[in-house]
């Protein structure tokens, strides 16, 4: 076993899975980046798709999108889709730059976010906090996986540790204001 400090991404995708479920939503798309060469990416969407699958929630091929690490390249992905005449309540997006993107997309298709569409990401990465509306995401605590691994890689260096050591960093699901709860028609 190799020293490791990190995040459990596969569990990052599980949790935003669930926030949208708790809300009430049921018609979800995925926009992801290519999973192939791509632990973190793949990890997050294998933990999604697990979560909507135990829920009962269909996985629908026009509603599984691949997009690259791009705000530009997401608006379009999000345009695409969401110009469809049946599209999702919500986007679970694998990190907060497509989620931005996507959000973008949704703006200029004439959505509002959250009440038309809701829309999370996994990250929580520098902005995500001061964009309009703020975005709900995933926080994967970056600060603390670096500094718990200095401290940890520092004492395995001076001999002050063994190299057996593994620690999963907490992630938190952070609320902000692009997702909301699903509501009959005429609320």
């Amino acid at each position: 076993m190799l020293p490791c400090v990190g995040a459990d991404n596969r569990e990052a995708g599980r949790i935003a899975a669930d926030h949208l479920l708790e809300l009430g939503h049921r018609d979800i798309g995925l926009v992801f980046p290519r999973p192939e060469g791509n632990d973190r990416a793949s990890a997050r969407l294998w933990g999604a798709r697990e979560r909507l699958l135990a829920a009962g929630i269909p996985l629908i091929a026009d509603w599984q999108w691949e997009a690259p690490y791009s705000i530009a390249q997401a608006k379009q992905v999000a345009q695409d889709l969401l110009r469809r005449a049946h599209r999702p309540s919500a986007l679970l997006c694998g990190n907060d730059v497509i989620a931005q993107g996507v959000i973008y997309g949704a703006q200029s298709c004439g959505l509002r976010v959250p009440e038309d569409i809701s829309v999370i990401g996994i990250g929580d990465f520098k902005g995500s906090s001061e964009m309009e509306p703020g975005l709900t995401t995933i926080r994967i605590p970056a600060r603390t996986i670096g500094e718990i691994a200095g401290e940890r890689f520092t004492d395995l260096i001076t001999g002050a540790s063994d190299d057996h050591f593994r620690v999963r960093c907490p992630l938190e699901c952070i609320l902000r204001g692009t997702s909301r709860a699903v509501h009959a028609v005429g609320d």
